[in-house]
């Protein structure tokens, strides 16, 4: 989604610096908190340290998306978790490198909440799914999918699967995301308008133009 203003600098943690924040002291309101935030803190030290690159875990996809963040809750993920996790570099050493089109419900929705992170950073966000540029198609497949299925998403779920398709509208300019969005929207439509109101509407609407032009 645009923002107004310069965009906002983005700082990379490098790994020292993660492990630093993350070996900081934490205040615990209760012994059951104390036990997870310590399981989670250890897996994304993992992250950080490159030794979960060697096998992939989908119970482990599954266990970070449930537990930390929220997909079992009726809430949504703290912000300061998917901050981490995207610090650490979640999505491009872990999530989408072992993305399939057998993926997991939970490993989908895991990608989408580390790319609405980037782009809420203002972060390059498909910089990292250009590595498997084959598996883009397949990957929106799934994002597809679940326009058929929203009513038994969480609410936070929905949202985020909204804010995901919006941000992916908003990138025809990326040559490998513009043949899959351009599915579901009327813009090759337009081919239809009289020159003369097509050029009309383009003047009143500039953003247009340029996606029109992006997707000739």
């Amino acid at each position: 989604m645009a923002q107004d203003g310069p965009p906002t600098k983005r700082i990379r943690m490098s790994n020292d610096s993660l492990k630093q924040f993350l070996n900081k002291p934490k205040r615990q309101s209760s012994h059951q908190y104390s036990n997870r935030t310590n399981s989670y803190t250890l897996t994304v030290k993992e992250l950080a340290t490159d030794k979960l690159n060697t096998a992939f875990s989908d119970d482990l996809v599954k266990r970070l998306y449930l537990e930390e963040l929220n997909g079992g809750s009726s809430t949504p993920p703290i912000l300061k978790r998917v901050m981490i996790l995207e610090f650490s570099q979640y999505l491009e050493r872990y999530l989408w490198p072992n993305f399939s089109a057998t993926s997991s419900h939970e490993h989908v929705m895991s990608i989408i909440l580390m790319a609405n992170e980037k782009f809420r950073e203002n972060s390059p966000a498909w910089t990292s799914f250009h590595s498997r540029p084959d598996m883009i198609p397949v990957f929106f497949e799934a994002i597809f999918s679940l326009l058929a299925r929203r009513a038994s998403l969480r609410l936070h779920e929905r949202l985020a699967h909204l804010v995901f398709l919006i941000n992916a509208f908003q990138s025809l300019e990326d040559d490998l995301v513009r043949p899959q969005v351009l599915r579901l929207v009327s813009l090759p439509l337009w081919a239809a308008l009289s020159p003369g109101r097509l050029q009309l509407e383009m003047h009143h609407h500039p953003d247009w133009a340029r996606r029109w032009r992006h997707a000739l």
